[in-house]
């Protein structure tokens, strides 16, 4: 899906700033994984987490797998 975003899933993280509590998404973008994020005072930002798309969702699905859902749908933090 080169060229389009497309959300992967939701969560938590906190702003590098300020480390205040915000919402992040993680999407594939042109072929890559980011976390786009954006805290009310310091702005957006967008972290790479992966050059392999298929290779990150195949791994996001495994590891929640292992929990069930009840541990999916809890808040994770990533800095």
């Amino acid at each position: 899906m080169k060229g389009m975003m497309n959300l992967i899933r939701k969560t938590k993280s906190v702003c590098p700033e300020c480390f205040k509590m915000i919402d992040a998404f993680i999407v594939e973008e042109h072929g890559k994984v980011y976390m786009n994020k954006e805290c009310d005072k310091h702005g957006k930002f967008k972290l790479l987490l992966s050059f392999h798309p298929r290779y990150y969702k195949d791994l996001d699905e495994f590891y929640f797998s292992l929990f069930g859902k009840e541990e999916k749908e809890k808040k994770f933090y990533v800095l």
